[in-house]
């Protein structure tokens, strides 16, 4: 089984730090990108196959969560198929924020098995529609 490629993007240095550990702990290969800005000029530089999963903040200075994604469905489309999982620490219930694009959803702070079982499902969908 080839080695899934994870994409964290988050604007808290630590935070995004422990979850590329912990998911490499789990044997996945980790990308991490500080906003979305960052985080689309990394996809820039690979293929769509290559991303098994995003794990996106989104509350984020320069490019935020939501901008992020919807400028993956318009600017990016061939990784618009890939599953994305919203980790947020807003106010409010992170099922009650609207997002037009289907993404699995995880509250802040979170428990890594909480992260590991939204992965294996979204890396489990992605696999299935390839």
């Amino acid at each position: 089984m080839d080695k899934k490629t994870i994409l964290v993007i988050d604007d808290d240095f630590d935070l995004r730090e422990t979850i590329a550990m912990a998911l490499e702990a789990e044997n996945y290969s980790v990308l991490t990108a500080s906003n979305g800005k960052l985080a689309l000029d990394l996809l820039g530089t690979k293929s769509p196959g290559e991303i098994s999963c995003i794990v996106l903040d989104l509350m984020m200075p320069e490019m935020d969560g939501k901008e992020f994604l919807r400028r993956l469905h318009e600017d990016y489309r061939p990784f618009a198929r890939i599953p994305v999982i919203i980790a947020t620490a807003m106010g409010i219930p992170v099922q009650n924020i609207a997002i037009p694009y289907p993404v699995e959803r995880i509250q802040k702070p979170m428990e890594l098995d909480e992260l590991y079982r939204a992965l294996e499902s979204a890396v489990t969908r992605e696999g299935a529609r390839t």
